[in-house]
């Protein structure tokens, strides 16, 4: 019997939506999110820890607008995650709202360090972010530009992939 651990399953879930939702590379999140009948909106939100939000019932997600376009990114693959992982098998009867925070706790959080390490995945596949790494010399913002994605999120990303030690 082979045992997987709880990032493995979320990296192959990541995997499989991509796989089935995207046909491009870099990702496009709005048309994995499209594809799984989810709506994205911007909206200005003025609180700057906030980077979003899902409201599970009505598939929405809404993106503060004040945010830059890479994180608005990172922030729509986080919100994916918490509909395929904390709600697409149910259907809510009233409506909740999913608030990602930029702060302390949600780092420490479970539901928030699951949807972070899934948004990491759908955006930045295993193989695909080595290579990058390697291709562009180890360099972070080369990479990061590269994979279109932000600083922040490629140096997650290479740390829980163990990269950043070597």
């Amino acid at each position: 019997m082979i045992v997987i651990s709880p990032k493995e399953q979320i990296s192959l879930i990541a995997d499989d939506i991509r796989t089935k939702y995207s046909t491009s590379f870099p990702v496009n999140v709005i048309e994995i999110a499209n594809n799984l009948g989810l709506k994205v909106y911007t909206y200005n939100e003025k609180n700057p820890n906030i980077s979003g939000m899902l409201n599970a019932n009505k598939k929405e997600i809404f993106i503060n607008e004040n945010d830059l376009p890479l994180r608005q990114k990172f922030s729509i693959a986080h919100e994916i995650g918490h509909w395929v992982l904390d709600y697409k098998s149910i259907a809510p009867q009233k409506d909740i709202f999913e608030i990602s925070y930029r702060n302390v706790i949600s780092k420490q959080e479970l539901k928030e360090v699951r949807a972070n390490h899934f948004a990491a995945c759908l955006i930045m596949p295993e193989e695909e972010t080595k290579k990058a790494w390697a291709l562009n010399n180890y360099d972070i913002d080369d990479t990061a530009k590269y994979l279109s994605v932000s600083r922040s999120a490629l140096t997650f990303r290479l740390d829980n992939l163990g990269l950043l030690n070597e």
